[in-house]
């Protein structure tokens, strides 16, 4: 309603990309794109998605003081939680850099 639909993915582009990173093992991006998609969570919200959060099935983002309730489907809350426990991430932040930092936009 918004915005022009030539401007989004469809659901074949969407597919594509996932199965994409999958193929390349890329792992994490292919779990990041499912979480920004199935959340509709900005990048720079991503620190908001904890083990905790997953857990919960919910993640409250502050910004600009502002609290926001960000549902987490129970499909996504389950590979989440399988990430984390894969990469030894018990608590906190799910997606980390390679120093174990959490992820900015850069």
């Amino acid at each position: 309603m918004f915005r022009d639909d030539s401007k989004e993915l469809t659901h074949a582009e969407y597919d594509r990309l996932i199965a994409a990173a999958h193929e390349t093992g890329r792992e994490r991006l292919a779990l990041l794109m499912e979480s920004i998609c199935a959340t509709g969570i900005l990048v720079s919200e991503v620190r908001y998605l904890t083990v905790e959060a997953a857990e919960r099935g919910r993640a409250e983002i502050s910004l600009k003081g502002k609290i926001r309730t960000i549902l987490i489907p129970g499909k996504l809350r389950k590979k989440l939680l399988k990430y984390a426990r894969k990469n030894k991430t018990a608590s906190g932040e799910i997606f980390l850099t390679r120093n174990r930092k959490g992820m900015s936009r850069k």
